[in-house]
C-alpha cells in the first residue's frame, strides 16, 4: 500500500514537472513538533518530537500549490501500560501468562504527506504569507516497548498502515535567491486517526483531536 502511494506521488510530480518550467520545486523539510496525550489516571503529558525528510512543490497558479514527499519522525508516549510480552517469544517458547507493563512506547513512521498551500501575493515578490490544508498518511516501521521491571526493551519491526492526521499552518514563504526560496510555517493537528497497536491493550482504534502543535521549516530549490 505504502509503495503505491510513492509510486503515486512521483510519477505525478514527474509528469507535472516535465517541459514546466519554475512551476516544480524540490528540498528539504524539518519540523519540530509537540504531542499531547492521556497517559494513566487522565494526567496530561506531552513529547517533543523531530519530523524530517524530503518535500516536492508543484505551483498549480500563483495563489495555489499542492505538495508532497516523504519524511521520518519518532513518536514517543510515557505511559504505564500492559502488554503482550508473550509476542516477542520464538514460536513454540514457553511463555508464563502474567500481566506484565511497560512504562514508555516509540513509534518509528515513516509519512507520506498531501498538502494545498494557499498564497497571498504581497507588494514585495520576495515575502509571501500562506495558509496551508495537510493530511499526513502514517505507515509504521519500527515499535520500541520498554519494561518497567528492567532495561529490557522488545521491538517489533514491521511495516504497515499506522494512520492519518489532519493539520491546519499558516506561515510565510520568502525568496532567499531567484532559485531558493523558504517556508517557514506553524501548525496545529485537528484530528488523528491511529489503528489500534496489537502489543498494548487497547481496545479500540485511537481518534484524537487537537492533540500536537508544531514548526516547519522547508528550503525549497525552484527547478
Amino acid at each position: 500500500m505504502k509503495k503505491s502511494i510513492l509510486i503515486i506521488i512521483i510519477i505525478s510530480f514527474s509528469i507535472l514537472a516535465s517541459g514546466q518550467t519554475g512551476k516544480f520545486s524540490g528540498g528539504l523539510l524539518f519540523s519540530p513538533e509537540m504531542n499531547f496525550y492521556e497517559a494513566e489516571n487522565n494526567d496530561k503529558k506531552a513529547s517533543i518530537n523531530y519530523r524530517y525528510g524530503l518535500i516536492g512543490e508543484f505551483k498549480i497558479n500563483d495563489y495555489i500549490y499542492i505538495q508532497s514527499g516523504i519524511s521520518h519522525i519518532k513518536q514517543t508516549y510515557n505511559i504505564m501500560r500492559a502488554y503482550k510480552h508473550c509476542a516477542f517469544l520464538e514460536p513454540g517458547e514457553f511463555c508464563l501468562e502474567i500481566l506484565r507493563y511497560i512504562n514508555k512506547t516509540e513509534y518509528y513512521l515513516i509519512s507520506v504527506p498531501l498538502n494545498i498551500k494557499f498564497v497571498k501575493l504581497l507588494g514585495d515578490n520576495k515575502i509571501s504569507p500562506f495558509v496551508s490544508l495537510n493530511i499526513n498518511n502514517n505507515f509504521h516501521l519500527l515499535s520500541k516497548y520498554y519494561s518497567d521491571y528492567d532495561s529490557n526493551v522488545d521491538e517489533l519491526k514491521e511495516v504497515k498502515y499506522f494512520g492519518n492526521t489532519g493539520n491546519i499552518g499558516f506561515g510565510i514563504e520568502y525568496l532567499l535567491w531567484s532559485k531558493i526560496k523558504m517556508n517557514l510555517s506553524t501548525h496545529i493537528r485537528i484530528i488523528e486517526y491511529r489503528k489500534k497497536d496489537p502489543i498494548v491493550y487497547e481496545k479500540e482504534d485511537q481518534i484524537n483531536t487537537f492533540n500536537n502543535v508544531g514548526l516547519s521549516i522547508s528550503i525549497l530549490y525552484v527547478l
